[in-house]
């Protein structure tokens, strides 16, 4: 009798607090600035696996990046820029023993910028381009240093449709109101209350300092303003304080998107590439890629998120000089088609897992040279990655990712088939 008392008290307390719980779905974040500094040592392992004897091969290694990125959120404009440094060091074994195995060093920069202008409510163009420098430094199969570099603009432009939106804070929000509850801290919330929570997170997440005490400081103050600015019944002050401190040191900052939009653009790329053997040599391609893109996010449970992405392609690609590479392609064009999607599910406050499954399919055309007929290039791949990622305190965390992908490529004269898995483990430090 006393155990059928007690689990109805507790599904009774359990709708209580869902009763008064926010959607989070219905949540617009806005802020001007969202600066964000990580650091991200790592190691990582892939195979490849084939019905070629020469593509099978393992893989080990690890890098050093450095990554920056700053968001901005507003009615009329979405704004993402990231800068990202890199230094890599990998080897790779074949099983062939007539091929040489290979020591790869070397390092890469990216800088990227995507901005949607929002002309009304639901309508947008936009821009975006990429720079990225990468030299690398490998040994060849007489063990000679093969140096090569990779230097590529990639501009676009676009236009469409509808917005994606990111429950981030009002997540935490949530969060916050829920264990105050449980604590018996407060005894009662709105989804008023719990939305201007949101807000307020909202609006000190982007005030940054590297005076990081002081800051802390700032942040909790003005969590603890909101409850007396409410007039929300406080039982313990000091709960209030180390309820409203766990959750913004200890619970992840996961984002759970939302929303629907379509996306018409075109995007270009130039890109310069040299290596220095057998013998040296350099190329420039020039490449146009017209795209439909929609994209469509649905919150789940408020603590998981379903979202699909399609995609249909064209692309051309030319060599804009004669190059001594005699098995490079003067021309490639085709169309590619694409679905992916991804289900992310925070089971807590401080982890949250992820799955990702993309299939693209491509039918296109290579072309050696001008005077030569070109051979088909047709590929079918599959990619399937699961994801953790645990937040240890307000600045570190780790992040364990395990994927699969496999390939079927048609040539004309020969196919072969591929599959790789790969696993990364990384412990991430974020600055601010």
């Amino acid at each position: 009798m006393k155990a059928l008392i007690f689990t109805a008290l507790l599904v009774f307390s359990t709708l209580i607090v869902q009763a008064q719980s926010y959607d989070i779905s219905q949540y617009q974040a806005r802020y001007e600035r969202r600066p964000f500094l990580e650091i991200n040592p790592s190691l990582n392992y892939s195979g490849t696996f084939s019905d070629m004897d020469d593509f099978v091969n393992h893989s080990g290694g690890g890098d050093l990046s450095i990554d920056w990125r700053e968001q901005s959120s507003l009615d009329n404009r979405i704004r993402n820029i990231s800068v990202s440094g890199q230094a890599q060091f990998f080897r790779r074994e074949f099983r062939d023993n007539n091929r040489t195995d290979i020591s790869q060093k070397g390092a890469s920069i990216f800088a990227s910028i995507e901005q949607y202008n929002y002309t009304t409510p639901k309508k947008f163009w936009g821009f975006r381009g990429g720079l990225s420098i990468n030299a690398q430094d490998q040994d060849d199969f007489q063990l000679n240093s093969d140096r090569f570099t990779n230097i590529s603009l990639n501009p676009g432009l676009f236009f469409g449709t509808g917005r994606i939106e990111f429950a981030e804070d009002a997540l935490l929000a949530n969060w916050m109101m829920n264990d105050l509850l449980e604590q018996q801290v407060i005894n009662a919330t709105t989804p008023e209350q719990r939305e201007l929570l949101a807000q307020r997170i909202t609006s000190i997440i982007g005030n940054r300092t590297f005076d990081f005490r002081r800051r802390r400081i700032y942040e909790l103050q003005q969590l603890q303003q909101l409850f007396k600015e409410e007039n929300i019944a406080i039982e313990d002050e000091f709960m209030l304080f180390a309820v409203l401190n766990d959750n913004w040191a200890f619970a992840n900052r996961a984002s759970l998107p939302r929303g629907q939009r379509w996306q018409f653009g075109i995007d270009g790329r130039g890109a310069y590439f040299y290596q220095s053997q057998p013998f040296a040599g350099d190329d420039f391609t020039l490449t146009g890629r017209p795209y439909a893109n929609y994209t469509s996010g649905k919150i789940i449970g408020n603590n998981a998120s379903s979202s699909w992405t399609a995609e249909l392609s064209a692309y051309y690609q030319t060599d804009l000089e004669e190059n001594n590479f005699p098995f490079n392609s003067g021309e490639r064009y085709g169309g590619v088609a694409s679905l992916s999607h991804r289900l992310v599910w925070l089971p807590i406050s401080r982890t949250t897992l992820s799955w990702t499954n993309q299939v693209a399919g491509q039918l296109g055309t290579n072309v050696l040279n001008a005077n030569q007929d070109g051979f088909k290039d047709n590929q079918l791949t599959f990619i399937s990655t699961l994801s953790w990622d645990y937040f240890v305190t307000y600045n570190w965390r780790f992040v364990l990712n395990v994927g699969l992908a496999g390939q079927f490529i048609d040539q004309g004269f020969f196919d072969f088939h591929t599959v790789r898995p790969s696993f990364n483990f990384s412990t991430r430090y974020a600055i601010f």
